[in-house]
Order: C-alpha cells, then structure tokens, then sequence
C-alpha cells in the first residue's frame, strides 16, 4: 500500500485497496486527504482470483465504495470524513466534475446497489448559498427551480448553489429535496417579507423581476396579497393595488411628486407591467380609482400653506381631472353610491375672489379656497342669479355641452341657493351697495332672478318651498328704482288685476312684474278672490241658478218643508234633518240605489246615518248635494276650525261616495299648504281613513321632499314635552311619519 501510508499490508478481500495506475488519476490527491487505501500494484488477470478481489480497479464506482470504506475505517461518518480532510474548494470542484461527468454510471449502478446510492448521495459536496461557504450532501438540501435565479433574505440557507443548468439536472437526478416557484415564494420569500419587514435591495428587484417574468398566475395571484412590490424611491415595501402606472397621464400628474408609481426597473419592463396589472397595478382610471384620484387633490389641496406655485400645480392637477371626467363620463359609468360621492370631494377648481375683481359689480362673492365640490359649484352661464351663495367654476373647467347634457343638475343652483341670492341682492340694493351707473344692470340681474324662480315654481314641491321662504319678504320690485326702499313689495301684498293701489296694503301688479306669474301666484291673490261690492243691485240669474236657490232655501230655511220626503236621524241627539229624495237621487248615484232598493209599497221615509257626524255637518254635506258652492258654506269658518271641519266633511262624503265633492275639499285643503306637524299629522291620518289619494298622494311627496325640515320640527317638539300625555301624542305622530322620513 502506498497510501496513505507506504507499508506492506495484508490483504483483505472485505477491505481491497483501491489500484491508481502509474499515470495517476485527477482524485489521487483529494482521495489522499480523505484517507483512501491505494496501491500502485495489480495483479495479472490470470491471478488468483482471491488475490484480484483484494485490489480493486481505478473505476468511478470503484471510487466511490472506497470512499464508505475511509469512513469505515476512520470511524467517522462521510460530513466528518470530509471535514477532518480540510479539502480546499478546488477539490470539492474536482469531485463535483468528476460526479456530474459519471453521473449516468453511478446512477444506473445505484438503482441496482441501494447501499451505494446511499453512499453517492451522503458525499458533502454540494456548495450551498451560505456566507459560511457551506457544502451540504444530497440529501439535508434543498434545490430551486432553475427557472427562478436564487434569491433569500437570509445569509445562511440550505438551497444549494446550481452555477449552470448541468448542475441542477445532476442534483435532480441525484433525488434531492426541490421546491417549485409557487412554494418557493410562498414559504420562504413571503414569510420573510411578513415578519422581518426588509428594505428593498437591487437583488430583490432584480429577482421580482424574474418572478414576475415568469407569467405565473398562481403565484401573482399569491404575491399581490401581500406588501411585496417595492414604491418608486425604493423606500418600502406595497401592495401593488396601492401604485399607479406611470405610463398613464392622468396619474403621472395627479400622483407626481408621490412615492405611488413603481421603480424603473419594474415599470420600463413591459412582462413586468403586464403582471403587475393582472395583480392590481392601477394602469386605467374607472370610477373607483376615479374618486381615489379626487380625494387625493383633496389631500394635496388641504397641505397648501401659503405657497402659490404648489397651489396652482395643484390646481393644474385638478384640472388635467375634471377634463377627464368630461370626457369619459359615459364610460367611467358610476353607479349612484359612486356619483354621490363624487359629487361631494372638494377636488374641483374655483373661481377665486381676486380673479372677479375686474368687474366691481359682483359684489359680495361667495368666499372659495380655490377647490369645491360639483355639489356647491355653479356655472358662470347663472352666475347672475347665484353669485353670493355658490362659488363658480374655474373658467378652464366650466362643464361641457356634452357632460351639462349627461348631468344638468350640475353647475345648476338650487332654488334655496336662488332664493337667497336675491334676499342679499335686495338688501344690498337698499343699502345703496351700487352706484346709480350699475342701476340696469342691476335690475337686468333682478329680473334673470325672476325669471328663473318662475320657471322653478312650475313644480309643486320647489312652489312650496318658495312660499315657505319668501313668506312676507319685501322681495319684489314692483316698480322703477331698486334703490328705492318703498319699490319693494312682499308677494302676499301683490294682487293680480287690481287697477289701483288699496291703502298700503295691497298694491296692483306693474308691468315689470307681470311675466312672472308662475312665481307671484304662489302667494298673490287674483282679483276673482277677492270679494268686490256689486256694482249694480239688479242681479241676473239663469234659471239654474233660480232652481239651485230655491232648492238650498228649503233645505235651510224650511226643514220640514212639505215638499221634503225623506228624514235622515243624525248623530246621537237622533237631530231630525228633512231633503228631497229626488234632489238627492238627481245629485248622488249613491242616493239613487239607496231610495231604488226601497220597496215601492213601504211608506218608510226615515234614513238613520250610520256614522258619528255632527248634525251641522250633516247638513252642510246636504247643501253641498244641492249645489251650493263649497266656497260659500266655509267662508265663515274660523281658521282654526277650518282643517277639522273640511275632514268632519270629507268623512260624511267618503261613506256616501260623492267623489266630486271629495276631489274639492281635497283641492281646497291642498291649496291651504299646511306645514304644521300636527296638520300634517292629521292629514295622513284622515287622509287614509276617508280614502282621499289625491291628498295623501301629495302629503307623503311634500313630506319626503322636505324631510329635514319635517324632522327640525319633530326634535324641536320633542324638546317641549312635559307630560305622558304629550309624549304618548308625539308618539303617535312619529308613527305615522316614520316611514316617510326614512324613506330614501
């Protein structure tokens, strides 16, 4: 034996010495160190064959089985073997080529041979990623995706080191412990970034890339639950549904300056983007980003101190938004959650104060920081009707033809916002804010007013809420001079058709006012209402009106006239109250089937009203059956009798079904305009009981209409309660007007 030590030896078949010819062999050195029997003798092939089988060829399998027997022989395992050799890293290279160039050989012998295979795979070999310089055998490792390039946020691992393809396909033929991308970055990757929170390095970048490259669905699908996707500065960690694509305009400029685009590498790499955007990279605007984007203004907008270059590159921003919105407004397609919201962000550029100040006429302009919202901004085609209470568009964003035609209530002012713009333009105009040169432009803006509070007062709902607000404010100019304080006039004190002014208290409609009627009629009476002396004593009558007279004159003046044949028994004094069956029948399909369905041999002539009624009540109900006018039996009702009275009527009406009668005291306590909460309480209450529609109909909308205000009054009541009495009352109320009041 010549190694490791030169001496004679005896032979043993259970330990042969492994032969190296004369010429050596590339182990020779490594095989030393790891304390390898060698000899340089062989036996001639027609020895013995004892003999032969104490000297084993030089051959790779060879090789191999004398390295179990070093370790057998050193009572070592094959990690101390190695370990106890100090072999330099160009020796393991040289076992490694030397295993990867018989890999096929070792292979095929190790399937037939398990205890060499265990051998094979136990040698330590195999470089790991390690600061350590590590080499692991083929079996504690584990081995990556030659896909993937090997990235870790640790220093020390077990993933073994593959410098070429020839490497991983050795390894893999070799059995080890490998993990595809998916596990890879799930196990090892993610973990890390979830509990060690790194700061992104040009190598994760780097292997990002990579990843991203790969067009893995699973593994965006993974990676884009977590913050994995490093911000633009490289700063931090995201989400990626938290960044915005760079290459789009809209974001380049809204979010520019901001730490919400991705880093080069990742954005200039368009398999990268791709991915990024199947993860949720925001590459296009649609209606959710759409409102990130306007509250981000918003935000950028509320950090402006004092610095008028950041406030206009903000406002440029702004602006680059809102064309946006104008001209993709069909296809961002928000729902009405999503345009509510919209409408409410102070993101839209303003007119600011100082930009008006070239024209001194619009005084008294609505204050504005420079952003609103669309709900508050108005258009500059109304800014005459509006200017005080609704700041105006910026010039550069005054809505389009296109999107005013898709959203008209936009730019548009409400009639509350009309309403008081002219309270304060009358006031100023009394207090003489304007130079008599401004005297017809002035009254130009007065009449725009007018002519647009007319239009709106078309509505029934926007009429009552202008009766409401105006009630008895000297808001008219009713004649030349606006300057005037005694040109003013209240609606209420207006009077249509009235040739000449009445004692200061009631004034006739001039020319300048006539137009508007829709709006004056609200609350101005006509001269038909009022209640003239006849001009003649000589009254002509048709012969309708001769027969309706005498008719009513025996009904009220002569109950138990002989020409009456029927007695109605009312109310729990059993009052006696006598008609004409053929008036009624004549007036009243109900009285007809009733006075039909008698028998023609009964002689009964009693009727008992079957529900509780005043007996007065009874008999107004009567009159009305024999053509008196409605108007005529109520006027003498006090008003705070009137509402009760009008539903003790309709209640008599309703049981004897006289429609046309009942479509009049609707009208009439439709046009009263009760806003009371008691009246209105009472309203749906008798409304429903009597079946009178048309007067619910038009109760719940006003109610809905005017919620707030409906509920101002219920807190107010509320806050008055004194008594069980009262809070059992208010109970009841709130009952009847909480459906209402919730509705949406």
């Amino acid at each position: 034996m010549v190694n490791p030590s030169n001496m004679l030896i005896r032979l043993d078949m259970d330990d042969p010495l492994l032969y190296i010819p004369e010429d050596g062999h590339v182990l020779y050195p490594i095989l030393v160190k790891l304390k390898v029997r060698i000899t340089n003798m062989s036996f001639h092939e027609n020895a013995d064959e004892t003999l032969q089988k104490c000297v084993d060829k030089c051959t790779p399998i060879n090789i191999i089985s004398t390295l179990k027997r070093a370790c057998a022989s050193s009572f070592s395992d094959m990690e101390q073997l190695f370990y106890k050799s100090d072999l330099e890293d160009v020796d393991y290279e040289k076992l490694r080529a030397f295993i990867k160039a018989e890999i096929d050989t070792l292979i095929k012998h190790g399937q037939e041979d398990r205890s060499f295979m265990d051998t094979l795979k136990s040698l330590p070999i195999w470089p790991v990623h390690s600061s350590e310089n590590k080499f692991k055998d083929a079996i504690s490792g584990i081995l990556l995706t030659y896909k993937l390039p090997f990235f870790s946020f640790n220093q020390n691992t077990f993933f073994y080191k593959c410098n070429n393809e020839l490497d991983f396909n050795v390894l893999t033929k070799l059995g080890v412990n490998s993990v595809d991308e998916l596990e890879y970055i799930r196990h090892y990757i993610v973990p890390a970034l979830t509990t060690q929170f790194p700061n992104p390095s040009k190598e994760y970048i780097n292997f990002l890339r990579s990843v991203l490259s790969l067009g893995n669905h699973e593994i965006e699908q993974y990676l884009k639950l977590y913050q994995t996707i490093p911000n633009q500065s490289v700063s931090s960690l995201v989400r990626v549904d938290t960044l915005y694509d760079a290459n789009n305009p809209v974001f380049r400029s809204i979010f520019a300056n901001t730490d919400k685009f991705l880093p080069p590498e990742l954005q200039n790499d368009p398999a990268c983007l791709e991915a990024l955007g199947r993860m949720g990279l925001k590459r296009q605007v649609n209606y959710n980003i759409f409102i990130e984007c306007a509250l981000e203004i918003e935000s950028q907008k509320s950090q402006i101190k004092y610095d008028r270059f950041q406030e206009n590159v903000v406002r440029d921003r702004a602006k680059i938004l809102v064309r946006y919105l104008y001209e993709h407004i069909n296809s961002l397609n928000f729902n009405s959650e999503q345009w509510y919201k919209i409408l409410r962000i102070k993101f839209v550029p303003s007119e600011k104060n100082h930009q008006n100040n070239q024209n001194q006429f619009y005084q008294g302009q609505k204050e504005t920081l420079g952003f609103e919202s669309f709900k508050d901004l108005c258009s500059h085609k109304y800014k005459k009707i509006c200017w005080t209470q609704c700041p105006l568009f910026d010039d550069d964003v005054e809505p389009t033809t296109s999107f005013s035609e898709k959203h008209p209530e936009i730019g548009f002012p409400t009639i509350e916002n009309i309403i008081d713009h002219l309270f304060t333009v009358v006031t100023m105009s009394k207090e003489k804010k304007w130079s008599k040169n401004n005297e017809e432009e002035l009254k130009n803006v007065i009449n725009e007013i007018y002519k647009m509070l007319n239009e709106l007062c078309k509505d029934i709902n926007r009429r009552m809420l202008s009766i409401k607000k105006m009630h008895f404010r000297k808001i008219f100019l009713n004649g030349d001079d606006p300057f005037d304080e005694n040109s003013w006039v209240a609606r209420e004190e207006l009077v249509f058709g009235l040739q000449e002014d009445i004692k200061k208290r009631f004034y006739k409609v001039n020319e300048c006012l006539k137009e508007y009627k829709e709006l004056l009629l609200t609350g101005t009476p006509c001269l038909d209402c009022l209640d003239p002396k006849p001009i003649s004593k000589v009254i002509i009558n048709d012969q309708k009106d001769v027969i309706i007279n005498s008719l009513i004159n025996k009904l009220v003046n002569k109950p138990d006239d002989k020409f009456h044949d029927v007695i109605f028994i009312v109310g729990e004094e059993k009052v006696r109250i006598s008609a004409n069956r053929y008036v009624l029948s004549a007036a009243s399909k109900h009285f007809e089937e009733i006075f039909y369905e008698e028998s023609s041999e009964t002689t009964k002539n009693e009727i008992n009203v079957p529900i509780n009624i005043q007996a007065n009540t009874f008999h107004t109900f009567l009159q009305l059956l024999y053509g008196q006018s409605i108007k005529n039996i109520t006027k003498d009702i006090k008003s705070d009798d009137y509402l009760t009275y009008l539903f003790d009527l309709l209640k008599v009406i309703d049981f004897y079904k006289i429609e046309s009668i009942k479509n009049q005291i609707e009208e009439m306590i439709i046009r009263e305009n009760y806003i009371n909460i008691n009246d209105i309480c009472e309203i749906l209450k008798y409304s429903k009981e009597f079946n009178a529609k048309q007067l619910r109909n038009h109760y719940e909308k006003f109610i809905k209409i005017n919620k707030e205000l409906i509920k101002k009054q219920l807190l107010e009541l509320c806050k008055n309660l004194t008594n069980y009495e009262e809070i059992l009352e208010m109970s009841q109320k709130t009952k009847i007007l909480d459906p209402l009041l919730s509705y949406d």
